[in-house]
């Protein structure tokens, strides 16, 4: 995939959530994927879990954390 194609996602952007940790992986690399996909599930430093989803249609070329990885 030419780089001008790629999308990065990232984890939650409030403060209160952190230090994430990643509970679940639910995509390999190279995985093709829909909007909506769960990518991973992660842990909040409260307990909560919270769903990391696709914004986008395409494949996966990078996974930057796996599980047991804090964010």
């Amino acid at each position: 995939m030419a780089a001008d194609k790629l999308r990065q996602v990232f984890s939650p952007r409030d403060e209160k959530l952190f230090p994430l940790q990643v509970s679940e992986v639910h995509v390999r690399q190279g995985d093709p994927v829909e909007a909506g996909t769960l990518l991973m599930t992660l842990k909040t430093a409260t307990g909560k879990t919270l769903a990391m989803r696709s914004p986008l249609a395409g494949k996966i070329a990078v996974l930057a954390a796996g599980a047991g990885d804090s964010l």
